[in-house]
């Protein structure tokens, strides 16, 4: 990129004429040029100020008032007003007044329209976290321990902030430090940029002034970005199609004969995980909300809806969002012609570990089987959610078996071979000391939750109490297994009715976090296992103390070469840091 100068003249018609790399050309017609109008000239070159500059032709060198603004994500950090009574005004803006980041300066008019714009980026240091980092306690030996202690420190005073640690070997992973995302190109350039920014992070490699002029030339391609003004100042933002989520949500609306049920009592369960009862009472459209939950993932819930009279034949509809289509980022690395010459290698190395595990034999190996033809038989239990498959069970019941009773339990006792009741919960004779799990529609419940099916809803019922088919079911089967299908049951999809008036749901909860593993070596390690990591640590959370201290450790791998850490953060008032750091494993 550059630039020049350019002198355009009203009344006449210019073109450029583009010569591309295989000798083609093209001819572009330049904007014509207006006899009267505004321009906006702002250099942010020199260290210590902008110089902004407005310009008029002479017609409108006539006294009226003029405004400068210079905002910043939504927030203005510069104005001034200026009367238009000569063709050039000069205003000096010091740096350490405007943030880091893109600056977008506009020209309003006396009835404050825009008239002009111009984008700057601004490199304040001073708003950047300082990371000091302290390397007294890192080995350059093979599997030598590493321990890094750092502060962080923004205008000289400590800086509690959250930072996240990667270190990788440079020598068998190599950065492209042109072309690398970060934490820097993400939220201070290209974030605020609509067009695509090619090698992001070379603007921030260094800090001269040849690096500020290619920086000034890649805001200068942005242009004019014809913001609705009219929006902003009336305070009306964009539409968000995904809102961030404040809290999760468990939301839906109670029908009748596809009329919404007023005033009807809904109630939620959690059947698996935490365990708590929730109420509430549906509004004029029949819709009800249960908000600001906390639970784990894997957790399931049973909704259960009745009407003001507590009439159960009523049909819930649960809100489900769909989940954000991921599509290209814009700002992604460079598209490689040739993946191979880049991959290679990595994969070799990648193939390294594989021939040492294979040699270790702790690699799996798989066995190529006989082709093997299946004919479908009558299946009692077709819709049943059986990991063994459906209708591979100990014991089967069906619907006709169960016509003649009022509650679940009183349909089974005495029915199920090796299966005593104590009160409505059913245990194997074998191990009565562990109740019998119960899965309904393919959602497990607690065992007493059986009389809450009513048998006129059920399809089949199947018994696992044989090792070979609870052994699926893992530590939740050891008591034995209940598999009820219902007659409106879906397999166990992430919602399923399995009664009227009521539906189970599975939705995602927060993930439990899991730590990235990093073996430890010590004098008493004896592992012959070839280390050939090319991620030798990862922490997405160091915080920093009081004092703005910080301290993390792990130990080097097998194969010698140059490590890179790489240490980014943030603190509450949004100052952000990075920093680079490499030693060598010999």
């Amino acid at each position: 990129m550059g630039n020049f100068v350019f002198n355009n003249q009203a009344g006449k018609s210019y073109a450029a004429k583009v010569k591309f790399k295989d000798g083609s050309e093209k001819t572009l017609k330049l904007p014509v040029a207006v006899k009267s109008g505004y321009a906006l000239s702002v250099n942010a070159l020199d260290t210590g100020k902008v110089v902004v500059k407005i310009m008029a032709s002479a017609d409108l060198v006539n006294g009226d008032e003029l405004k400068v603004v210079a905002q910043h994500g939504g927030n203005v950090y510069y104005g001034s007003k200026a009367k238009m009574d000569k063709q050039v005004l000069v205003a000096n803006i010091p740096k350490k007044n405007l943030p880091t980041g893109i600056v977008q300066f506009t020209l309003f008019s006396s009835n404050n329209q825009p008239l002009a714009e111009r984008l700057v980026f601004i490199n304040n240091k001073a708003e950047l976290i300082d990371v000091s980092i302290n390397t007294s306690g890192v080995s350059s030996s093979k599997r030598g321990k590493a321990a890094f202690t750092f502060n962080a420190t923004n205008d000289n005073k400590p800086v509690l902030g959250s930072f996240s640690v990667a270190v990788t070997n440079a020598a068998k992973v190599t950065p492209d430090e042109d072309n690398e995302s970060n934490i820097l190109t993400s939220l201070l350039l290209t974030s605020d940029l609509t067009g695509y920014v090619e090698k992001p992070n070379h603007y921030f490699l260094k800090d001269d002034l040849q690096t500020q002029k290619e920086l000034d030339n890649l805001m200068l391609t942005q242009g004019w970005r014809r913001f609705l003004w009219k929006n902003i100042i009336n305070n009306v933002g964009p539409n968000i199609t995904y809102k961030p989520e404040q809290s999760i949500t468990i939301s839906g609306t109670v029908t009748k004969g596809n009329k919404p049920v007023p005033g009807g009592k809904v109630m939620l369960m959690a059947t698996k995980g935490t365990m708590y009862i929730l109420d509430t009472v549906t509004n004029a459209e029949g819709k009800f909300v249960f908000d600001n939950l906390s639970f784990g993932d894997s957790t399931k819930f049973v909704v259960q809806a009745r009407t003001k009279t507590e009439r159960k034949f009523v049909d819930i509809n649960l809100d489900i969002v769909p989940g954000q289509i991921v599509t290209k980022n814009k700002n992604g690395a460079d598209i490689d012609i040739n993946v191979n010459n880049t991959l290679m290698k990595y994969i070799k190395e990648s193939d390294n570990y594989f021939n040492e595990m294979t040699r270790l034999g702790l690699l799996e190996r798989t066995i190529k089987l006989e082709e093997v033809t299946i004919t479908e038989k009558k299946n009692p239990a077709k819709n049943s959610s059986n990991l063994n498959g459906a209708g591979r069970a100990d014991f089967i019941m069906t619907a006709d078996q169960l016509s003649t009773c009022v509650t679940l339990s009183q349909c089974l006792q005495g029915r199920l071979p090796g299966v005593i009741f104590r009160g409505n919960v059913p245990y194997l004779m074998r191990s009565q000391d562990t109740p019998i799990r119960i899965v309904v529609d393919g959602m497990q419940m607690e065992a007493d939750f059986l009389d809450n099916v009513t048998p006129m809803d059920v399809e089949s019922i199947e018994l696992l109490k044989s090792i070979g088919n609870t052994a699926i079911y893992g530590s939740q089967g050891s008591g034995g297994v209940i598999i009820i299908t219902t007659k409106r049951g879906d397999g166990g999809r992430s919602t399923a009715r399995y009664a009227p008036g009521i539906v189970t749901f599975n939705p995602k909860g927060f993930t439990i976090s899991r730590e990235f593993y990093s073996p430890k070596y010590d004098a008493a390690s004896s592992s012959s296992r070839t280390d050939l990591r090319t991620t030798i640590y990862w922490n997405p959370q160091v915080v920093t103390d009081k004092d703005g201290k910080a301290q993390f450790e792990f130990y080097n791998a097998d194969e010698p070469g140059t490590y890179r850490v790489v240490i980014e953060g943030i603190d509450a008032l949004g100052h952000l840091a990075r920093k680079v750091y490499t030693y060598d494993v010999k």
